[in-house]
This record gives structure tokens, C-alpha cells and sequence, in this order.
């Protein structure tokens, strides 16, 4: 006689067995330099890695596509101008030479003014150094979102204030490549180093030291 499972046999999973109202465990990290740094899921008020640097990362890829599409069109403009530099060169002797009178002057005037358009477009694109400005933009850029992608892949789930030299770093770079002053990021560096240093007693982190000493 096969006898029954008593209800008290059933096994019961750990999931069901929490308390309805008891808080999940809470899960850190722990960095090199032995503090501990918790995810973004289980940060109070504070923004991750990736969460801050989010805006600089959205804006290179933006400045990224439109550098690249402003130098593909300043290479086709420069080639027609210069093709049209040639034909109309070409054009003006060959006028000149079948045709004689009022006609010949009046075509060679129209040939000669579009030729100095060309020229005049010619030589504001090689005083502007396009598209050559654009195309090492675009480099730099490109580098720029290769390096912050990883770093952000790496630390972008973290929250902590170990790592704020780097996002500093990263938007002073990004400034830099856009030409323009650091001056506003630098001020927000050192304001945040020097709290990061007030609650701390003064001392600075890991990667700072690293810096300093570099």
C-alpha cells in the first residue's frame, strides 16, 4: 500500500519562502582600493557611471555623424569645383579661338567670371582646410566614442565617486575635440575633488593619485 506525501514534505522554493515584505539582499561591488561601490539598480539618489556619462557619449556620436557628413559633402564640393575650373578654362580658349568680334568677348567675359567663381570657391575651402578639419575630427571622435564605450561597459553600472577623474577626463577630452575651452569642466573637476577630498579627510583616490604622479 503506496502510503501519501504528507503536505509538510512538499518542498517549498527559497523565492516563496521570503517574507512578502522583506527587502532583496543587497549586492556591491567591490573596487580595487577596498570600498565598495553598488550597482545603479540599488543606488539612492545617485546616478551611475553610465547615467552621467550618457549626455557627453550622445553628444560625440551626434558631432561624429555630422562632421563625417560635413566632410563627404566639402570633398564632393571641392571635386566639382575644381572640375568646373578645368571645363570652363577649357571652354574660354576654345571660344576664343573658333569665334571672333563682339561674340568672342562676350563669352569669354561669362567663361572668365564662372572661372573665378570656382577659383574663389577653391580658395575659401583651402583657407577654411576643408575637408581635411572635418576628416580629423571625425578620427577623434570616432576614438573618442571607442574609449568612452569601454570604459562604460567595464565601470557603466556602478555607482561611486571612485571613478569621477575619469569622467572629468572624459569630458575635458570631449571639450577639447570640439574646440573649445575646458575651463567650465575643469571648475566642476576641482569642485568635485575637493569634496570628494573634504569627506574623505583630505586624501585623494586611487586614480587621482595616478594622475598627479603622471
Amino acid at each position: 500500500m503506496v502510503s501519501q506525501r504528507s503536505g509538510l514534505d512538499v518542498n517549498i522554493s527559497p523565492a516563496l519562502a521570503r517574507p512578502p515584505n522583506s527587502a532583496p539582499r543587497r549586492r556591491d561591488t567591490v573596487l580595487s582600493g577596498g570600498t565598495c561601490a553598488t550597482t545603479r539598480t540599488l543606488g539612492s539618489g545617485e546616478k551611475a557611471i553610465e547615467d552621467r556619462l550618457k549626455p557627453t557619449l550622445d553628444s560625440a556620436i551626434k558631432e561624429r555623424d555630422s562632421a563625417a557628413v560635413r566632410a563627404k559633402s566639402h570633398g564632393w564640393s571641392l571635386n566639382i569645383a575644381i572640375g568646373a575650373q578645368v571645363v570652363l578654362g577649357a571652354l574660354t580658349t576654345g571660344v576664343a579661338a573658333a569665334t571672333t568680334g563682339r561674340q568672342t568677348s562676350i563669352a569669354t567675359s561669362i567663361l572668365g567670371g564662372m572661372s573665378t567663381l570656382a577659383a574663389s570657391y577653391l580658395a575659401k575651402a583651402r583657407g577654411s582646410n576643408e575637408p581635411e578639419a572635418s576628416q580629423r575630427r571625425v578620427q577623434d571622435l570616432e576614438s573618442f566614442v571607442r574609449d568612452c564605450e569601454a570604459f562604460v561597459m567595464d565601470h557603466g553600472h556602478l555607482v561611486t565617486s571612485d571613478y569621477d577623474w575619469m569622467i572629468d577626463r572624459y569630458r575635458r577630452r570631449f571639450e577639447e575635440i570640439m574646440g573649445n575651452g575646458a575651463e567650465g569642466v575643469q571648475e566642476e573637476a576641482t569642485a568635485n575633488s575637493a569634496k570628494i577630498g573634504g569627506g574623505h579627510g583630505g586624501g585623494k583616490t586611487k586614480g587621482e593619485h595616478a594622475m598627479s604622479s603622471a
